[in-house]
């Protein structure tokens, strides 16, 4: 073990012994010097006593009891620097008596005048450490006119050999105050220069962060911009496939496009998701939701994407599933589909399975498994916890087919364990090259009933479209949006889903408030970003000012914005839904048949 191993032992083994909240550098100090002086002081108080110099012998047991005075001091009160003065006081006296007794100035006792700055030094400071030097080359010059009746050394006489005694301690003294003014001169250098690299890396920080807030910022708000021509594209084209008449290359190129929206709206949406991750702003909507009906739904989802493929695509679900549960849909959804969308995209043959189970405890909630196994082409062992760092992707393992352009952007993983991170759940990974891997997730659930589900939940099981069936009345709906491109796709979409209902628009606040008074409306589809006003303050003026029937409208966020806090904005102003731009089709629609049965 080396040295400053050993060292940092001792010295940690001697801080946790002191005295709580006295423990600083200055603490350590005082009580190494204080408990040393005292265990050297015994044995010599002894020795002299042994060798018949009873007076020294007797100034060692007082220095002791001083020093043991000093020490109380530090221990039970709050002056440190008392403590210190006895101390200092306490071997400067003992040095002065003992070279008194012991041959005056050319006493071998005045070379512990050495040590009396040292402890100033490194407990009170540079002030301190001069005072005592000062004191001690006063003992000296005060001692040099002491001259005992003793013998001088072998060729010198008295005199000589007290000044040249003088001299040498003087000198030495000197030596100690040059000594301390350099190093202290240095150090304060070199504190400076510490000051300046701090203060240059703390405005290299502040610069950082704020760099960091406006790339997210604009992170944020170009993903909103890029959001609006999303819904405009995603919606026409969902126009488009519906269309029987197109020819059958035409169908294939708009199917193409399509998929291709869907990545790129994927990518924004990961985006969101990370810069959200990053600033502690992931959170969860809770709702009731009816559980096998959500598995069934999002498994289904990716079928297709299977069965192009050529896979074997399966889904074995435990008996013991509660029928509903409290949970994020929209954030299990994304557990599932990227865990899913992953095993298709990287096996070639074989099959992609899923297992759903439910462990059950005593407090009405459990544990939900989810087992995702496929037969790609594996993870080697080495890398299985680097697949789940922001932007890592395998080089050659986990590789898409020869061509394909929607390579992904390396979030899909990290994204996903924050969530279960931030789920209080788990994920893990276990493979084997060329056998294939398996993804196993646990989140807790908590059981719910089925009269507590909100009616957005709905909208995302597939009981939606028997439900939509149920709507046997034109409906009135109004579209507010302040781009004319949203406005028109969601109109287009509505009146191909619902060909009787009456689809009216506005393009602002205050024209959506202007109709909202004249008019009745069975839903209203409101974008919560305008210019003139928010969709949240246009609700609450409705909910809070308007007559009945009116303030009482149904009323859905139309939004691009998919942040928690937006969402929790939403839910507090009274919104009854929540449909995020690019919208999917089916999914509106559906949510207003559930809404309007």
């Amino acid at each position: 073990m080396e040295l400053a191993s050993i060292n940092h032992q001792l010295l940690s083994q001697f801080k946790r012994r002191m005295p709580v909240g006295k423990r600083r550098p200055s603490d350590i100090f005082f009580l190494a010097f204080a408990l040393s002086a005292f265990v050297f002081l015994l044995p010599i108080g002894v020795g002299l006593h042994a060798v018949g110099l009873q007076d020294s012998a007797w100034s060692a047991y007082i220095g002791l009891c001083l020093i043991a005075l000093s020490i109380a001091l530090w221990k039970y009160t709050p002056y440190p620097k008392i403590a210190l003065l006895i101390y200092e006081l306490t071997l400067l006296a003992l040095v002065l008596f003992n070279a008194h007794l012991l041959g005056g100035i050319s006493s071998p006792v005045m070379v512990w005048l050495g040590i009396v700055p040292l402890l100033p030094l490194f407990m009170a400071s540079l002030r301190w450490a001069y005072t005592f030097l000062a004191l001690s080359f006063v003992t000296v010059l005060a001692f040099y006119g002491l001259v005992p009746d003793a013998p001088g050394a072998p060729g010198l006489s008295r005199p000589t050999e007290q000044l040249l005694a003088a001299m040498m301690f003087g000198t030495f003294i000197l030596t100690q105050m040059v000594l301390l003014s350099t190093v202290h001169g240095v150090a304060s250098n070199r504190l400076r220069k510490i000051a300046k690299d701090n203060q240059r890396l703390r405005t290299l920080t502040e610069q950082l962060s704020l760099a960091n807030e406006h790339k997210d910022k604009f992170l944020s708000s170009v993903s909103h911009e890029m959001r609006t021509p999303l819904n405009a594209i995603h919606g026409y084209l969902a126009l488009l496939r519906q269309r029987q008449d197109l020819p059958e290359e035409a169908s294939e190129h708009i199917a193409h496009a399509s998929t291709s929206t869907t990545h790129l709206l994927g990518i924004v949406n990961d985006l969101l998701d990370y810069a959200q991750i990053r600033h502690g702003q992931f959170t969860l909507a809770m709702q009731a939701v009816a559980l096998p009906a959500l598995i069934e739904h999002v498994f289904g989802t990716l079928r297709l994407q299977a069965q192009q493929k050529g896979l074997d695509y399966l889904c074995t679900t435990s008996p013991d599933l509660p029928a509903w549960v409290h949970t994020d849909p929209q954030r299990l959804t994304q557990v599932m589909l990227n865990l899913l969308g992953n095993a298709i995209k990287f096996t070639a043959k074989g099959r992609v399975e899923l297992q759903v189970g439910y462990t059950r405890n005593d407090q009405g909630s459990g544990t939900l498994l989810l087992s995702v196994n496929d037969t790609g082409p594996g993870i080697p062992a080495a890398v299985q916890q680097k697949i789940f760092t922001p932007f890592y992707q395998l080089a050659n393992a986990r590789q898409t087919p020869k061509g394909s352009a929607l390579q992904g952007n390396g979030l899909g993983l990290s994204i996903t364990q924050s969530l279960i991170d931030n789920w209080q759940g788990r994920i893990e990974v276990s493979s084997t090259v060329g056998q294939g891997s398996t993804f196993r997730v646990q989140l807790p659930m908590r059981e719910a009933l089925a009269h507590e589900h909100a009616p957005t939940t709905a909208a995302a099981t597939p009981q939606a479209t028997a439900e939509a069936a149920a709507v046997r009345h034109p409906l009135r709906i109004l579209v507010v949006d302040d781009h004319a491109m949203n406005r028109m796709v969601a109109t287009a979409t509505l009146r191909k889903a619902l060909p009787e209902s009456t689809i009216d628009q506005a393009e602002d606040g205050h024209q959506a408030l202007g109709k909202m008074a004249a008019q009745y409306y069975d839903v209203v589809l409101l974008d919560i970003v305008m210019p003139d006003i928010s969709g949240i303050d246009v609700l609450k003026t409705v909910r809070s000012t308007y007559p009945e029937p009116l303030c009482g409208v149904t009323t859905l966020a139309f939004t691009a914005n998919v942040e928690a806090d937006v969402r929790q904005q939403c839910e507090q102003a009274g919104f009854d839904g929540f449909i995020t731009k690019p919208f999917d089709a089916q999914t509106l629609v559906q949510t207003i048949a559930v809404m309007k049965k």
